[in-house]
């Protein structure tokens, strides 16, 4: 009777949601208990009705999990718009693959998803899971309206932890209805619930879902990952955290150390040696991504990366960061919230507002910040993936957060100079130039990496120009201080004007 009830409830009450919505979050409970220091036991059911083919992702189902998270139980149900079960899914209906991309050298991060068949619309799915996993850093921010278009009828979730592991959690663009409880057992429990929430249409340029979308960030204050363990109350603290996972991963053989030494010697200043050891590191190194159990927050020795000539961004600057040490150069490993993410709290410190390593090395009156993952970067470059922002420098003293550089709309700026004659035919020759600064130097600076036939392709895909031949072209750098990258194209266009009496 009372899924009878929901199905009769949902044909009685979408009009409500008409519209906007292309999906409704009919029930979404996720309740967590913390069974250990390091143990959290995870259990999720939800129930979301498509209403049309733009809802469908949402009616799909995607599950990360590693090697120290096991999937203990997963099913599924799938209904029709009258209430009738339609298909039943079983864990053996789940696709099972691993999750990672051809840059990734090694990660044991897998997926469990599935895909909803030919179905009518409106259908409604329903998936129910559980799983425990060991190793708590984070736990994931929960953002129960996962995009635009979509509504939420109700959604709960619960965390049941000893008092002795307490937590912190922030709320971001929602009053949450909220609850803390003693329980039996010297434990805590905490419930925010959230209802009857409207879909928001997606228009263009919208905003980030973190920007305006209700979500909770929740972060214990006790990491504990095998051996290493700390309390975090704030960005110090985790800084003192970190420290601990780099402790031993700085050293580097004697012949290194002395390598480096000749190499700067006859240097004349920090700021050029800092250059000859960061153009040294990305000359003999590459990146590949490792994401495996602690490996996913501990750089691998620095030691192997100068054996192996390969590491992630926690491990390439970590490496260089090891490299500056012989030559009594201080610097700070920085962990930043590249691209999309970012470090979003100043008085919440949480280990997923990260998800980058940079290395910061202060200098007298002036800072140099070096992304060690891009053997193509300009010594110093900070680019757009994580300028404009906070990061957390990890002193010896513990976290401290800085800002990163900031460019103005005056310093990004894309200068275009055509000179196009046309003869009686119609048919056009060019000469183009163009010159990017600031963030917009990226936009030009990628072409050096490909090769002459990949630039020229990438040249006649973004001029609009029919008929269109190239006849020379030279991209040319400056790197000093604000990094300046220049495009000269010669080209040729037939009919590229058509001639009308007296007139082109």
């Amino acid at each position: 009777m009372k899924i009878v009830f929901v199905f009769l409830s949902f044909l009685i009450g979408i009009n409500i949601y008409a519209g906007d919505a292309n999906a409704i979050i009919r029930n979404y409970h996720q309740k967590m208990e913390r069974i250990s220091g390091d143990q959290l036991k995870t259990t999720v059911v939800k129930s979301v009705t498509v209403l049309n083919n733009k809802g469908r992702d949402f009616g799909n189902f995607r599950l990360a999990y590693d090697k120290n998270t096991k999937v203990m139980q997963l099913s599924g149900k799938i209904y029709d718009a009258q209430g009738k079960v339609v298909e039943t899914l079983k864990i053996k209906d789940f696709g099972d693959y691993s999750s990672y991309q051809d840059f990734v050298f090694y990660s044991d991060l897998r997926v469990l998803s599935y895909s909803v068949g030919n179905v009518n619309f409106p259908y409604t799915v329903e998936y129910s899971y559980t799983t425990q996993s060991k190793g708590l850093i984070y736990i994931d921010l929960w953002l129960p309206v996962e995009g635009y278009n979509v509504s939420l009828e109700e959604a709960i979730i619960e965390l049941i932890t000893p008092k002795s592991l307490d937590i912190i959690f922030r709320a971001q663009n929602y009053e949450f209805e909220h609850q803390r409880n003693e329980l039996e057992g010297n434990k805590l429990q905490y419930k925010w619930r959230i209802e009857q929430f409207e879909a928001i249409n997606k228009e263009p340029y919208a905003p980030s879902l973190l920007s305006i979308f209700p979500y909770l960030s929740i972060a214990p204050l006790n990491y504990q990952y095998n051996e290493h363990s700390e309390t975090v109350s704030d960005w110090n603290s985790y800084g003192v955290w970190v420290n601990k996972l780099l402790a031993g991963k700085g050293e580097l053989s004697p012949g290194t150390q002395s390598f480096v030494r000749a190499l700067t010697d006859t240097l004349p200043d920090v700021r050029s040696k800092v250059k000859a050891v960061y153009q040294y590191m990305q000359a003999r190194t590459r990146y590949v991504a490792i994401s495996e159990g602690i490996g996913g927050y501990q750089p691998m020795p620095a030691s192997d990366v100068d054996k192996y000539a390969y590491g992630d961004c926690k491990a390439l600057s970590n490496y260089t960061k090891a490299l500056l040490a012989p030559i009594d150069i201080p610097s700070y490993y920085t962990e930043i919230g590249a691209d999309s993410r970012r470090i979003l709290f100043s008085d919440f410190a949480s280990a997923d507002q990260t998800n980058h390593a940079i290395l910061t090395v202060p200098l007298d009156g002036d800072t140099i910040w070096l992304e060690c993952t891009n053997p193509y970067n300009p010594f110093g470059y900070v680019g757009s993936a994580i300028a404009n922002r906070p990061a957390l420098a990890v002193t010896p003293e513990g976290g401290q957060l800085i800002a990163m550089p900031e460019y103005s709309a005056e310093d990004n700026v894309r200068e275009y100079h055509l000179n196009l004659k046309l003869d009686l035919n119609g048919d056009a020759s060019a000469d183009m130039s163009t010159i990017a600064r600031g963030l917009r130097f990226e936009e030009l600076y990628f072409l050096q990496t490909g090769t002459k036939k990949q630039q020229q392709d990438y040249l006649l895909s973004h001029l609009p120009l029919k008929n269109l031949i190239i006849d020379d072209f030279k991209l040319t750098e400056e790197l000093e201080l604000s990094p300046t990258a220049s495009l000269n194209v010669i080209f040729r266009a037939a009919k590229y004007a058509h001639p009308s009496g007296n007139r082109l």
